[in-house]
């Protein structure tokens, strides 16, 4: 994080900048503060696993039966499977195999016309085939008769949006890079969220 910080003089678009230019040269970058890997080592290494498909887990999403969550239930996955942990969600909908969560999508409404997706995870090193379509077909039908709009903000430090351009999302603006204040040491973010 000090890398990162006011005493480093760091643009605050330094990341984003640094991540478009890769991408022109046809790389993906991934970027990860220190704080987030003290945190969520496992989490870090099964997200690149997952990108570079070297998880050690794969399932299909076919083979997956649709649970809703309790409260209980999603802070547990996502705690434990999340970059940034749990969110205040809605409602929930996790896909089960083997009596095991291997991934969910958790939802928020923000007014009646839409639903914004808060978080969405894989279990650590497990991979599901057509997660999140599975996820977001369920989720549509679910709200359908409510004629609510659903969206998503991604971040871009560490996604790039494809699978959910596969679900037939659209990119519709790109806002600023994220920031945080840091206490101390700064070796731990506090959102200003």
């Amino acid at each position: 994080l000090y890398w990162h910080s006011e005493k480093r003089r760091c643009n605050s678009a330094h990341v984003c900048n640094k991540r478009i230019r890769t991408e022109a040269q046809g790389l993906r970058l991934l970027t990860f503060f220190s704080d987030e890997w003290y945190d969520r080592p496992l989490t870090i290494r099964s997200h690149v696993m997952r990108i570079l498909r070297l998880s050690p887990k794969l399932v299909d999403a076919a083979e997956c039966d649709i649970i809703e969550l309790t409260d209980s239930q999603r802070e547990a996955f996502f705690d434990a499977s999340h970059l940034e942990g749990d969110s205040a969600a809605s409602m929930c909908f996790a896909l089960c195999n083997d009596n095991s969560i291997v991934a969910a999508l958790s939802l928020q409404q923000l007014d009646n016309a839409e639903l914004q997706i808060v978080r969405y995870a894989y279990a650590n090193d497990t991979d599901v085939v057509s997660a999140l379509s599975k996820l977001i077909d369920h989720v549509r039908h679910t709200i359908a008769a409510k004629g609510q709009q659903l969206s998503v903000h991604i971040d871009m430090r560490y996604d790039d949006g494809r699978e959910f351009e596969a679900c037939a999302f659209s990119l519709v603006d790109e806002s600023g890079p994220r920031f945080w204040w840091v206490r101390g040491t700064h070796d731990k973010r506090i959102s200003h969220e």
